[in-house]
Formats: structure tokens, C-alpha cells, sequence
């Protein structure tokens, strides 16, 4: 769970907190993002915050050429950030740090879709049995 507060932004109707309940939640503008910006100087998947080793929080950049504010200073690449830390990004957005808890329960539920998710491409027989069970009502 990664919990982040929109202190400011051009659209103030995403000002607020968020409680994000993934170890790896995705900003930008793009609406397939966990955090989604309305700011002209943010690119679609611009950062990706990320718990690693249970412990830390890390920030990466989508691209090369993008950069954030964080605590004031230029960062590009990625940067460990601890709760507290205010982030600037695009033009007018800032956020801050408020929280965040690794869930060991996320990686096992993710590892248990995919699994299933590579059952049903391999035994089409087991894809056919669901499809003709979901016509049946019961």
C-alpha cells in the first residue's frame, strides 16, 4: 500500500489522498494510471513509485529526458524516497509521501493470476468448459 497526497495541481478536483493497495503504483496523465495528472509537463506514465526489499520506496522515471523535484532538488533516473518527501512534477503538481506498507499477500495473489492466466492459454479444453459454464445458470 502506497498512500500519496495531491497537495496541488492544474486540475483541483485530484487534490487529496490516495491509498493505493499495489507495491508498485504508476503517475502521469495517462487514465490507465493509479494516479492520474492533468498537467501539460507530465508525460503519460511519468513516474513509477515502488516498494523494493519490503522496506524502501522507490521512485523510477518513465523516460530519459523526464525529471522530478524532489524535496526541491532536480532528480532524474530513480531516487529512494522516505514518507515526508514532497515530489514536484510537470508544471504544476506536487505531491507528498504519506505512507506506505509492503503487502506480501500482492505478490503471492499476482503470482496466482498469472499462473492462471498461463493455464488458459495453454488447455484451451479448460477455456471451453468456463465459457460453456458461464451460459449455464445455476
Amino acid at each position: 500500500m502506497i498512500q500519496i497526497s495531491v497537495k496541488d495541481t492544474f486540475d483541483k478536483n485530484y487534490i487529496g489522498q490516495y491509498s493505493i493497495h499495489k507495491n508498485l503504483i504508476y503517475i502521469g496523465i495517462d487514465k490507465g494510471c493509479d494516479v492520474c495528472l492533468e498537467d501539460t509537463g507530465i508525460q503519460s506514465n511519468h513516474i513509477f513509485i515502488e516498494i523494493v526489499e519490503k522496506s524502501k520506496l522507490l521512485c523510477h522515471l518513465g523516460k530519459s529526458t523526464d525529471f522530478i523535484l524532489v524535496n526541491s532538488k532536480r532528480t532524474t533516473g530513480h531516487k529512494f524516497l522516505k514518507v515526508g518527501d514532497t515530489i514536484k512534477i510537470g508544471d504544476n503538481s506536487l505531491l507528498t509521501i504519506d505512507a506506505f506498507l509492503f503487502q506480501e499477500n500482492l505478490k503471492y495473489k499476482d503470482m496466482l493470476n498469472t499462473k492462471t492466466e498461463a493455464i488458459l492459454e495453454t488447455d484451451k479444453d479448460l477455456v471451453q468448459i468456463m465459457k460453456a459454464m458461464q451460459h449455464i445458470s445455476l
